[in-house]
């Protein structure tokens, strides 16, 4: 079975910065991947040139076998590209049925929302497990809230490959378990994200990479990553 993201020696220069220096992977189909590293080793860097927002100085990214390198951000969303940041993405002054219509419904406007977005909006709001706020404005929801239905917004675009920006971050025990349940319960779509919760890092994802200074350092299972000193030594710091 064929990758569903390729990323062949990728290169990102900010004048004599060298941010991210041949970085190579790849996702397949339904996979659970996380990218950790210390901070300045490029994690953001790499996933703002996954969905566009920049470009890399050289190296290549194929997406479904196709070559999306100078493609702009629209065109990936379409495709199938879907990606929640660190700070809040949604609209804090709509409902939160308001929101997820607003992703569901995008590119046809409002003024006649179809029957198909509006019942996509409801099964994300029960998949998300906010079903019975559907109601409320954004801005009055927890923190934890929040998160759930920021990925719920990013799912309403029906993604193949969805990016999460530290998904964990801020978050209490109770909520960042139930973050994970989430991310656990999704079917038929890819997941690549950067987090520095080691317990999520281990629990969730299928493969791990390991970034230091723009460079790949390691990628292998859990159990792999956690075996290799020198994760412990620049990342992990020292503990075992």
């Amino acid at each position: 079975m064929s990758a569903l993201l390729q990323i062949r020696e990728l290169y990102k220069n900010f004048g004599d910065i060298h941010v991210l220096q041949g970085i190579s992977l790849e996702i397949g189909p339904g996979e659970r991947q996380a990218i950790i590293g210390p901070n300045g080793a490029g994690k953001s860097t790499l996933f703002n040139i996954i969905t566009g927002q920049l470009r890399p100085t050289s190296g290549s990214i194929l997406f479904q076998n196709r070559d999306i390198t100078t493609m702009p951000i629209e065109q990936r969303t379409r495709w199938g590209i879907a990606r929640t940041m660190q700070a809040s993405n949604c609209f804090p002054r709509l409902t939160l049925f308001e929101n997820l219509m607003a992703a569901t419904q995008r590119g046809h406007g409002w003024l006649r929302a179809s029957a198909d977005a509006k019942e996509n909006a409801k099964s994300i709001l029960q998949q998300i497990g906010l079903d019975k706020n559907r109601n409320l404005r954004a801005e009055r929801i927890s923190h934890g809230d929040r998160r759930l239905l920021e990925i719920g917004i990013a799912l309403g675009t029906d993604p193949t490959l969805l990016l999460l920006d530290e998904p964990m971050a801020g978050l209490a025990q109770e909520d960042r378990e139930r973050v994970s349940g989430l991310i656990m319960s999704l079917k038929n779509v890819s997941l690549l994200f950067v987090e520095h919760d080691m317990e999520s890092v281990f629990g969730l994802a299928d493969r791990i990479t390991v970034l230091h200074e723009g460079q790949r350092l390691t990628e292998g299972s859990a159990e792999e990553v956690k075996a290799d000193p020198r994760v412990h030594e620049i990342y992990l710091g020292g503990r075992a």
